[in-house]
């Protein structure tokens, strides 16, 4: 490999080493109308304040840049000029770029994020945050449940989103699982649907308990569970089949 291949070659592993493509333009010319861009910019002292740049790194960047000997735009005059552009300008150059790309990379970690303008955003080509949530899909899993209870009028639950003997845990689209009931006395037929149930509560975990009263212990209690979204209903999952213990005392 002659030596200008194994430069150009180590150039470009340092450049995607450097995750460049992100932000700072990696040609040339994009990369010289950029630096000039930004350096003017938070070299304004209100912007300078405001996303917190520090002396040391401005100065840093001003001398990578400005410097009448080895910076950024003296480099950048040479390559331009064919009778100045030589592999060592064009070696220079490169190395001026990734130098300033990695100083430029560490000095906008460092800016907060909620001190930032759109014009900030836009100049420094940064990507907004973004805080929207993403849209879940409707949950198509339905709960199995086992539910017992052991006395003093408390039902436990233990729900999986899948028929196995696995750890109980929840559908990770739902929010909560709601339980819809009804108590039934000796006699009273099973519910068929939700519809004749008069009992409504829910839990955020796949392991919960329910307290009735002590009046209720020795009856029935039926029910039907689903995974629900709480901020869209109509993705929220369809009932189980019906489930029932006796309320222990």
């Amino acid at each position: 490999m002659s030596k200008i291949i194994e430069k150009v070659v180590t150039r470009i592993i340092i450049l995607f080493a450097a995750g460049r493509r992100n932000v700072v333009p990696h040609a040339i010319e994009p990369f010289h109308a950029y630096i000039t861009t930004v350096l003017a910019y938070i070299t304004d002292p209100i912007v300078k304040v405001r996303l917190m740049i520090s002396n040391a790194n401005l100065a840093a960047l001003t001398l990578l840049v400005t410097d009448p000997a080895t910076g950024w735009n003296i480099l950048h005059n040479k390559h331009s000029a064919k009778s100045t552009r030589t592999a060592d300008v064009n070696t220079d150059l490169a190395n001026s770029e990734i130098t300033i790309t990695h100083l430029l990379e560490s000095m906008y970690r460092d800016i907060p994020r909620s001190a930032m303008l759109t014009a900030d955003y836009s100049t420094l080509n940064i990507a907004k945050v973004s805080t929207a949530k993403p849209k879940r899909a409707k949950i198509i899993n339905i709960p199995f449940a086992k539910m017992f209870s052991k006395g003093g009028a408390i039902v436990s639950f233990i729900t999986r989103p899948t028929h196995d003997a696995g750890k109980a845990h929840m559908d990770p689209l739902a929010d909560q699982i709601e339980v819809v009931g009804i108590i039934l006395k000796p006699g009273d037929p099973m519910p068929t649907d939700i519809t004749q149930c008069n009992i409504k509560f829910s839990s955020k975990h796949a392991i919960f308990t329910h307290e009735f009263t002590l009046s209720d212990a020795g009856n029935r209690f039926a029910c039907f569970l689903r995974y629900a979204n709480t901020s869209d209903d109509k993705k929220s999952g369809g009932y189980s089949s019906v489930i029932v213990c006796v309320i222990g005392l």
